[in-house]
């Protein structure tokens, strides 16, 4: 599962990276300011349907932002078991 503050805070680091206010990201993903505030303390999670702009905007994969390895390992990953579970990874189409 992921943790929606740790969600947050890798949204937060990827917006101060590119030097986007909340409100440049929330005009570049066509939501508002309170979401991405919601999102950047923890109190809500972007909807598959924002990842695209999203992910875009921030210049990243919808893997580093949930870091999906890290929660396919965390989730009882074994080395017995024939597919490492990184290899289901989220794909989402960025146009």
């Amino acid at each position: 599962m992921f943790d929606p503050r740790e969600v947050g805070r890798r949204i937060r680091e990827q917006r101060k990276q590119k030097r986007l206010t909340q409100e440049q990201l929330a005009q570049a993903v066509c939501i508002s300011v309170q979401a991405v505030s919601k999102w950047e303390n923890g109190e809500s999670m972007p909807n598959i349907g924002t990842f695209p702009a999203l992910c875009k905007t921030l210049g990243v994969s919808a893997d580093a932002l949930l870091e999906i390895c890290r929660a396919a390992a965390s989730s009882g990953y074994h080395p017995a078991h024939p597919v490492h579970p990184c290899f289901f990874v989220l794909k989402i189409r960025v146009q």
